[in-house]
């Protein structure tokens, strides 16, 4: 009886319209207040994942730089190993970490381990050769920067031939086979390191073991004033240098090419000019006109070596270098005295049955080689002039032994016939 009345009293009397109105209003003001904790919340919670996140990957960072110092210093250790695997394996991952154990491998260069100091000389040989070769790869793009800068050797060599594909092949061919002595001679820049280059090559010459064309390059580029015997040294390599070295002819590089020509053309010791002279004939080396001139203006300088410098004059001369040859044309001294059959002076078979001696004196003077010089300066042939002994030749125009008379008379008689054909004007001046 009492439960149905209270439950009729509830139902029929409602919450007071006050209480309701209040109780909207607490919940409209709390909504904005939890929204304010709930993002500041997650602010704070973000930056401090980021803190975290920040020091721990600083913290990797620097454990993983200490791990591997620490795997580095064990590896060193495991070069001395007892077990030949241990040792192998060691050598072979301190080769595969590059920069990193360089330092580390150069430092036990004198370890008291003869094993470890062998290893640890292996391991900085082939990381070294890796980073240098990343230098020149780098070179031969194009691409230097300040981690990779242009390589030793390269301000020099690029100052002498210029910067093409042939001087950047080239310099890198040079540095790949002797990077240690180009960086030595362009750092020193001493006269006496290039002289002590040379000696070393030519005594590995007079060993049996040529040197290379890359080496003899690092020579030539540096070579500024060699003394007489050093510079001698220098061309008797080239001389006899093989054409063909690892499947690649040095004298097809413009590079070498004008290296050489440089050596040629720096030639002024009458001492040494025959073999500049023989070298340039030899390679096709224009350069050697230049000490040739030189050579033919010093009267010292005997008649044979003057011959060879009328040849490089012939072979590589203009016509604007008659005019220097003029002063030789009245020079009487013998180049070369020969004894010849005499079928072959003047061309003439001697007559049959008669009692002629089987040979007779050659001789060939300056000014015979030097009229003949001049004469093809001037696309004359001196076979048309009387020089009736006259041979041919691909290298030098002409064979130097040809440029001579069997008797004063014949010389007389081309000379006469030379000066005739030019008139009233010397030959060598129209």
């Amino acid at each position: 009886m009492s439960q149905s009345s209270s439950s009729t009293r509830s139902k029929g009397n409602p919450p007071a319209p006050i209480t309701v109105v209040y109780q909207l209003n607490l919940i409209t003001w709390l909504i904005p207040v939890a929204m304010t904790f709930l993002i500041l919340a997650s602010t704070a919670s973000g930056q401090t994942n980021s803190s975290e996140s920040t020091v721990s990957s600083n913290v990797a960072t620097t454990f993983a730089t200490e791990e591997q110092r620490a795997e580095v210093d064990q590896l060193i250790k495991d070069l001395g190993d007892s077990k030949y695997l241990v040792r192998k394996r060691a050598t072979i991952r301190l080769k595969s970490m590059g920069r990193l154990a360089l330092d580390a491998a150069t430092a036990q260069l004198r370890h008291e381990n003869p094993e470890v100091r062998i290893r640890c000389r292996k391991v900085a040989d082939h990381i070294q050769t890796q980073i240098r070769e990343q230098r020149v790869q780098s070179f031969l793009v194009g691409k230097a920067t300040s981690a990779t800068p242009d390589v030793p050797g390269w301000e020099q060599l690029s100052s002498i031939v210029g910067n093409t594909t042939h001087s950047r092949r080239w310099m890198a061919h040079m540095l790949r086979e002797n990077w240690d002595i180009v960086e030595q001679l362009s750092t020193r820049n001493s006269p006496l390191s290039v002289v002590v280059e040379v000696d070393r090559l030519n005594g590995r010459r007079n060993q049996g073991m040529a040197p290379t064309a890359a080496e003899i390059s690092t020579v030539m580029l540096f070579a500024d004033e060699l003394p007489e015997e050093k510079l001698s040294n220098t061309f008797s390599m080239l001389n006899q240098f093989s054409s063909r070295t690892n499947d690649m002819n040095p004298w097809e590089n413009d590079a070498f090419r004008r290296l050489a020509g440089k050596t040629v053309r720096e030639c002024d010791s009458p001492e040494v000019a025959y073999q500049a002279f023989s070298l340039a004939l030899r390679r096709k080396l224009p350069e050697g006109v230049t000490p040739a001139l030189v050579t033919l203006k010093n009267e010292s300088v005997v008649g044979h070596i003057k011959l060879y410098a009328l040849l490089t004059v012939a072979r590589f001369g203009t016509a604007d270098h008659i005019d220097s040859l003029a002063p030789l044309y009245g020079d009487q001294t013998v180049c070369f005295t020969r004894n010849r059959p005499i079928k072959l002076v003047n061309r003439v078979q001697p007559p049959l049955g008669a009692r002629l001696a089987k040979t007779t004196k050659f001789e060939g003077q300056v000014r015979d080689a030097a009229i003949a010089t001049a004469l093809h300066l001037q696309s004359k042939d001196p076979a048309s002039f009387g020089f009736a002994n006259l041979m041919r030749s691909e290298q030098s125009v002409f064979q130097g032994h040809s440029l001579g008379f069997s008797s004063e008379e014949n010389r007389e008689a081309v000379i006469s016939k030379v000066f005739a054909s030019a008139g009233a004007v010397p030959m060598w001046s129209r």
